[in-house]
């Protein structure tokens, strides 16, 4: 039995279990390049980038908050808290499976430094 300050998210989970969700919090690094699977991700809507998609078999929940260290083209890197926005399995794509990472309200050179590299490389569209 669990005892009653343990926290509702854990309640009624077992150890194994908060053990292997435990691993998804990890900090993720992504280089996003010309050839990488990363890339930038836009709203079919407005087209701007709002996050980055990182390619992983590990993949943590939407609405999971996450530590990214995010290089640009090998030259500029910045870190960031983001949210996993959405998630792409093997089961349902053909492409690798990974996690688009929402940006937080980011300082103006990261997000120039972002619609530089998405100029030259179009971004990864989804629809909300």
């Amino acid at each position: 039995m669990q005892r009653e300050d343990t926290p509702p998210s854990t309640r009624g989970r077992s150890a194994s279990t908060q053990a292997i969700e435990s691993l998804f919090s990890q900090d993720l690094e992504v280089d996003v390049t010309e050839h990488s699977q990363a890339n930038f991700y836009a709203s079919l809507e407005d087209k701007q980038p709002r996050g980055v998609f990182v390619a992983t078999w590990l993949a943590p929940a939407i609405g999971s908050k996450v530590r990214v260290t995010l290089t640009v083209a090998g030259i500029e890197e910045f870190e960031f808290e983001g949210t996993v926005e959405w998630t792409r399995d093997t089961l349902r794509s053909t492409t690798w499976p990974g996690v688009g990472v929402r940006f937080p309200a980011i300082p103006s050179d990261v997000r120039a430094a972002v619609r530089r590299f998405a100029e030259q490389r179009g971004p990864l569209l989804f629809e909300d």
